[in-house]
């Protein structure tokens, strides 16, 4: 599996459409990170900016996940096949309680 960095421009005004669709959002992105497919979504303060690191066979699969994204109509995507991927999580080591 690679890594894939997702960068997303909002393409239009804030628009009502668009906030009733963030509830929306959240709950996929929230379930995409349960399911180990996104490791890091962030948003710019201005929320004009949206950066997403995730997981996927191939460039063409994660397009395929981020154009399921509640709020892809609004936003433009650009992606990124990543040599790697380093954040503090991946050092740490994780304990599993038995």
């Amino acid at each position: 599996m690679r890594k894939i960095m997702v960068e997303a421009d909002l393409i239009s005004e804030i628009s009502n459409d668009l906030i009733n669709l963030i509830p929306h959002q959240r709950a996929h992105i929230n379930q995409l990170m349960k399911s180990g497919i996104i490791f890091n979504y962030s948003l710019a303060l201005d929320r004009r900016k949206l950066w997403v690191i995730l997981q996927a066979a191939s460039v063409d699969e994660a397009k395929k996940i981020v154009q399921a994204f509640p709020i892809s109509n609004y936003v433009q995507f650009r992606i990124y096949d990543l040599l790697f991927h380093n954040s503090n999580a991946s050092i740490q080591p994780q304990f599993w309680l038995n």
